[in-house]
């Protein structure tokens, strides 16, 4: 797949481990609009009963195990039943996918924009940039696994790198 020119991701949940892979063989990503996104999949929460990317609020019937009293982020990991339909839930919890953190991408917000990008890409300069990000999250990564692994190994808690 490294061979084609880019590739038009539209994100969805049975498809999240492409895009990691997509983005590893420095394939040139082009995702839709993030306000796109959440409103295609608020519209599967409210009108279909699948649960696409998210577990409704209703179907939890437990609560997340926590030392402190307050859950730690903006908002809990499903979307509730606010008036506004989740939108804010949605669009904070997409904020933190890698399709929104993930530098190099391309995001369009209609078809139009997208073959405009597609015309004017320059896939040697986005491989190099993919290719550096993912050096450097690889050597973030392996310096957290060598300290989880020392910390655990030694039974202490080590300042963190």
């Amino acid at each position: 797949m490294s061979q084609f020119y880019a590739c038009v991701y539209w994100p969805w949940d049975v498809m999240m481990m492409l895009f990691n892979e997509l983005y590893t063989m420095l394939v040139p990503l082009f995702v839709p609009d993030r306000h796109w996104v959440v409103s295609t999949m608020l519209w599967a929460l409210k009108y279909k009963t699948q649960n696409w990317w998210h577990v409704r609020a209703k179907n939890v019937r437990a609560s997340l195990p926590s030392a402190a009293s307050a859950f730690p982020l903006a908002y809990e990991p499903w979307i509730g039943d606010e008036p506004y339909g989740g939108l804010e839930q949605a669009m904070y919890w997409y904020s933190l996918t890698d399709f929104e953190q993930f530098p190099h991408l391309g995001h369009f917000r209609s078809v139009p924009e997208l073959l405009e990008q597609l015309r004017s890409l320059r896939p040697e300069e986005v491989k190099a940039g993919m290719r550096s990000f993912n050096e450097a999250t690889l050597r973030s990564s392996l310096d957290f696994y060598r300290w989880a692994a020392a910390s655990l190994l030694s039974g202490s808690v080590l300042p963190r790198l």
